[in-house]
């Protein structure tokens, strides 16, 4: 980011490697748009099931939000894609806290500050 002359990074996507608190909040002051994929640790696997209000928005795909309780962060969400796994596949990433409906899913998490729709930020 050093090498880039200043204010041209307008937008930012970047995966687990890059989910820092410090880094999001470093985008954030300089208001960058940013879509980085959050790892799983278990304290946000446990956060999954709290969501109650999934929009299905494709063929086996669901979005739902979350927001992480920082509040220097307040304007950061957490976008939550489950997309159910194809029979006789085993999830990539199985929640082995709960199990919804006998039904298994793949789940994906995007950090962002983006207003867009969870299925655009996905």
């Amino acid at each position: 980011m050093k090498k880039l002359p200043e204010n041209r990074v307008k937008r930012l996507w970047a995966d687990s490697g890059f989910f820092r608190i410090e880094f999001l909040h470093w985008m954030m002051k300089r208001k960058i748009e940013f879509y980085v994929v959050t790892p799983q640790q278990i304290w946000l696997q446990r956060m999954i099931p709290s969501i109650g209000n999934w929009r299905e928005f494709g063929e086996g795909l669901a979005v739902g939000e979350l927001s992480l309780p920082i509040p220097s962060l307040k304007d950061m969400r957490l976008v939550v894609i489950r997309e159910l796994a194809r029979k006789g596949e085993r999830p990539r990433k199985e929640l082995k806290l709960f199990n919804v409906q006998g039904d298994l899913y793949n789940y994906q998490i995007i950090a962002t500050n983006s207003k867009a729709p969870g299925e655009e930020v996905w």
